[in-house]
């Protein structure tokens, strides 16, 4: 039988890639050493490229006959390092068997370096154990980074009654350089979806919107017309309700008018409006595919957004190279991104000129921004992206699942699979920075909307262990507003939280709900709250993106201390009024 010792080393940026065990990268030398009762053993692993960027270094094959699993008294695994100043590892070590045995094995897990930095913790494992160390460099430093994993049920101290068994360990360095903070003058982008049917059943009206904790409002939707015109979507609620508080002679009225009125109590708020969405982008790829329906498209909307009073448009094709809604045309294999890029050299100018903006609400799918979209050659003529960090998952999986992770939780079922691990919100900026766009001009989305699952197993997944997660599930309870198991966030706070019981997977940086649905069983729940919003916020200041996107404001729980709109704000504004450190 073959037995695996699994180790992960991953580096968030290309200036960290080390590609041999020789030269000046960040990890100069790769070479392992693991000491067990029999002896030590020396070994290179082998290394490979992935393609969100990240090093790994994978799999080291033991293949000496013996018991289903190999018994340590000291595992020890040694790097060298070579970094600039400011650097940040965050260290994760997790040990895995696969059986419970009579009872668990303590490891001890130790971190070292040359500059006498130590850190210990001590973990049982049972199934399944982890520890996480931050230690950012407070100058340029170079020696050795060690681990070592040593068990601490020896008896007497005799080696040779080591009880430290192990099917897996995975070690995994995340090394970053955080970029310099911005100028104090140069605010966080605070972005908020606003729906046209807001005002019919939700009752959610433009004057609800708190303005002063958002830069910028995205309308949703306008339409875009099979020969290029962008039209509205709903021109009721759109162009043509009357308010009552319309001057006398505005040349429209609806929710357009009630945002022109907004914007002049705010004059640094901006808006935008956003075409298409999962419903009307079922033309893009004919429209941009065709030079006369291109110019018809530019034309057109530069004149929608100046007609209305609108700042910018904010594109929703969902998505290119793919048909997202069933019937959507669509050109795979890049096609549709070269159009795309083609009909955006052709609006840049003009939206320039006028000095509007043009953005992208972008797909958090490897197979689309990597595969499809061409990032590098669009990104000149787009302003930011605001990345669709939700609906990674749901009941069209096989498993329940968070479905706006901000990480990937190393438990997860998926972790081996080179796409669906990608599935989260880190990997998602990493993926656009590796393509070339700036971390400025990316923005993290959130959803204020949670997915649920009826009928779960009633187990335990992850790790840590969550009732719930990875497990399969057969349908999806009622939501909010129709059978599609959607709770909005208003709901969940109001009505679902104290009926069960809420859990936090720290690794994946979201929190889980669990509840009694009767005839349904177990129901299940992934969502966004106040600490995942705070942590998204802190997580785009670290990392020097250009803030924070949200869908969208009528799921939020209005004047409320649980407010997402709020807790985004905050994330981002640490130390504007009424926020702190620790967000709101």
């Amino acid at each position: 039988m073959r037995h695996t010792l699994v180790l992960t080393l991953a580096i968030c940026a290309r200036a960290y890639a080390a590609t041999n065990c020789t030269g000046t990268d960040t990890i100069q030398c790769l070479a392992v050493s693991e000491t067990t009762q029999s002896g030590t053993k020396q070994g290179d692993y082998i290394k490979t490229w992935a393609q969100d960027g990240i090093y790994e270094v994978l799999t080291e094959q033991d293949s000496t006959s013996g018991p289903a699993r190999k018994r340590y008294d000291l595992l020890q695994h040694t790097w060298q390092f070579d970094v600039a100043s400011g650097t940040n590892f965050l260290l994760s070590v997790q040990a895995y068997r696969t059986d419970t045995g009579n009872d668990g094995d303590n490891f001890t897990f130790s971190f070292s370096t040359n500059g006498g930095q130590t850190w210990t913790s001590m973990v049982t494992v049972n199934q399944a154990a982890s520890a996480q160390y931050q230690y950012a460099f407070p100058g340029s430093a170079s020696g050795q980074l060690r681990i070592r994993a040593v068990d601490t049920n020896r008896t007497g101290g005799r080696r040779n009654h080591a009880s430290l068994y192990v099917d897996r360990l995975y070690v995994q360095l995340t090394a970053s350089t955080p970029p310099p903070p911005p100028p104090p003058t140069s605010a966080k982008r605070v972005i908020g979806y606003y729906t046209s049917w807001s005002i019919y059943g939700r009752n959610y009206f433009v004057g609800n919107i708190p303005a002063d904790q958002v830069t910028h409002i995205n309308y949703a939707f306008a339409n875009l017309q099979p020969d290029g015109r962008v039209v509205a979507g709903d021109p009721w609620a759109d162009i043509d309700k009357p308010f009552g508080n319309e001057p006398a002679n505005a040349t429209f009225k609806g929710n357009f008018q009630q945002l022109v009125m907004l914007k002049s109590q705010r004059p640094s708020l901006k808006t935008l409006i956003s075409v298409g969405g999962w419903t009307w982008s079922n033309h893009f790829s004919d429209v941009f595919a065709n030079t006369t329906a291109r110019q018809t498209f530019c034309t057109s909307l530069l004149d929608f957004v100046n007609r209305y009073g609108f700042d910018g448009a904010d594109l929703d094709w969902e998505f290119p190279g793919s048909p997202g809604e069933g019937d959507n045309s669509f050109r795979s294999g890049g096609v549709d991104g070269q159009n795309f890029i083609a009909t955006m050299q052709l609006c840049r100018p003009a939206f320039t000129q006028a000095g509007k903006l043009i953005t992208v609400a972008a797909s958090c799918n490897p197979q689309t921004y990597e595969n499809e979209m061409n990032l590098g050659g669009l990104t000149p003529y787009i302003d930011w992206y605001n990345l669709m960090n939700y609906d990674l998952h749901g009941s069209w999986n096989s498993i329940t699942h968070h479905h706006s992770q901000l990480y990937r939780n190393l438990a997860d079922p998926e972790a081996s699979s080179p796409l669906l691990s990608r599935f989260n919100g880190h990997a998602c900026v990493s993926g656009y920075r590796n393509s070339g766009v700036s971390s400025d001009k990316l923005v993290l989305g959130l959803p204020f909307y949670g997915r649920s699952y009826a009928h779960v197993n009633p187990a335990a997944g992850g790790n840590p262990a969550i009732l719930g997660l990875f497990q399969t599930f057969s349908g999806v309870p009622p939501g909010t507003w129709d059978n599609s198991g959607i709770r909005d966030y208003e709901d969940i706070i109001r009505n679902l939280l104290p009926l069960g019981t809420r859990a936090y997977d720290t690794a994946a940086a979201v929190p889980t709900f669990t509840w009694n649905l009767g005839t349904l069983g177990l129901g299940f729940l992934s969502y966004d709250d106040r600490p995942s919003t705070c942590n998204k916020g802190a997580y785009a200041l670290n990392n020097g993106l250009g803030g924070l996107m949200f869908w969208e404001f009528s799921a939020d729980i209005e004047n409320h201390p649980e407010s997402l709109v709020r807790s985004a704000y905050c994330g981002v504004n640490p130390t504007a009024a009424g926020c702190s450190s620790t967000c709101p």
